[in-house]
């Protein structure tokens, strides 16, 4: 099996894992593919709002800067949706198996990108003493109150950019970064809350991460092994 071949198992296998069902992982691409078009929404309103505030706005290199990225993140949305997603129904289990099936160091840089993975974001809950609701109610109303303070955020600064002096350029400049960046945490969040989330649940439930401990290390040092302790005797040494 090729290096090649390999590093692209991983990309879809990590992108979508097989033990989630098809129809929860098809809701999630589609619900992914809304997300990106709404953020992409969100900023091209307050792009408007900049170019009818400051004549001289859209010849800024942020302006830009700013067209080029959200097309690179539409694009690739729709590429994922309508190129690797098909890929990941038909191939995942296939790819899984292989995975299985080949060496151990390489199928430990899965299980550990997996165990990664639900550590990073259940690893402050213990796992016998805190039930799925309790993380998830925790998660919610985190979310909830993080969407609601940039969503605020967000509002304050578009608001002041229509309302902004078209002669304090920098401030037009300021108040347009800051939108940006609201608009950018909240496609964050709402990535994380109802996409990233749901899977995790899945995968902590699944017998193949039921481990009490997740080792950052796996991957670099996959057959670690605890040790038994053991007394060592030194011998004094008689003139």
């Amino acid at each position: 099996m090729s290096s090649a071949h390999q590093k692209h198992q991983r990309y879809i296998i990590r992108r979508f894992p097989p033990f989630v069902d098809d129809d929860m992982i098809l809701r999630h691409e589609r619900l992914r593919l809304l997300i990106v078009f709404i953020w992409a929404l969100l900023i091209f309103a307050v792009t408007v709002l900049g170019a009818l505030t400051c004549d001289y706005f859209l010849q800024e290199p942020l302006f830009y800067f700013t067209v080029l990225m959200v097309l690179f993140v539409v694009a690739r949305a729709i590429y994922r949706y309508t190129h690797e997603w098909p890929e990941g129904l038909r191939m995942r289990w296939s790819y899984w198996h292989e995975i299985e099936l080949s060496m151990a160091t390489y199928r430990l840089k899965i299980l550990g990108y997996y165990h990664r993975k639900i550590d990073r974001h259940l690893g402050r809950f213990p796992r016998d003493a805190t039930s799925e609701a309790q993380m998830r109610r925790y998660y919610h109303l985190r979310g909830v109150v993080l969407s609601l303070l940039f969503a605020t955020a967000y509002g304050i600064f578009a608001i002041l950019l229509a309302v902004c002096d078209e002669n304090a350029y920098t401030q037009v400049l300021l108040l347009y970064v800051l939108a940006v960046a609201s608009v950018c945490v909240l496609y964050r969040l709402a990535k994380l809350h109802l996409i990233e989330l749901p899977q995790v649940l899945v995968l902590y439930q699944r017998p193949e991460f039921a481990a009490d401990m997740l080792f950052a290390d796996d991957e670099r040092i996959p057959f670690a092994q605890p040790v038994a302790t053991y007394e060592t005797t030194s011998r004094a040494t008689r003139v």
